[in-house]
C-alpha cells in the first residue's frame, strides 16, 4: 500500500492571535463542509503559529480565501511538500533520515 503525501502549510498573524480562537476547529469544520482531505495543528516549535496539510498537489485556494475572511491579515506559507504522515506540531519531526 502507497502512503499518502502531504504539504504542509504554516498560518500566522502579525495582529490576531491565532491560539486559543478556534482557529483549528473553524478550518476543520471548513474542511469538512467543502470536502477538502486535511490535517491541523498547533505549531509547539514556533509560538503562535498554526500549521494545516493537505493531500500533495491539492489546491488550497478555497482554505486561503476562508481563512481571510476570518483573520484578515493571515499569512499562509507553504513549508514542507510530499510528506509522509505528517506531525505538524514539530516540523523537525519530519526530517528522514
Amino acid at each position: 500500500m502507497e502512503l499518502l503525501e502531504w504539504d504542509v502549510y504554516e498560518l500566522s498573524s502579525a495582529k490576531e492571535p491565532l491560539i486559543g480562537v478556534s482557529c483549528r476547529r473553524k478550518i476543520r469544520e471548513f474542511s469538512i463542509k467543502e470536502n477538502i482531505n486535511l490535517l491541523v495543528d498547533n505549531a509547539t516549535d514556533v509560538e503562535g503559529r498554526v500549521r494545516f496539510a493537505v493531500l500533495s498537489g491539492s489546491s488550497i485556494k478555497k482554505i486561503e480565501a476562508f481563512l481571510k475572511t476570518v483573520f484578515p491579515d493571515i499569512k499562509v506559507k507553504k513549508k514542507l511538500e510530499k510528506v509522509k504522515n505528517p506531525v505538524l506540531s514539530r516540523l523537525s519531526t519530519n526530517i528522514e533520515k
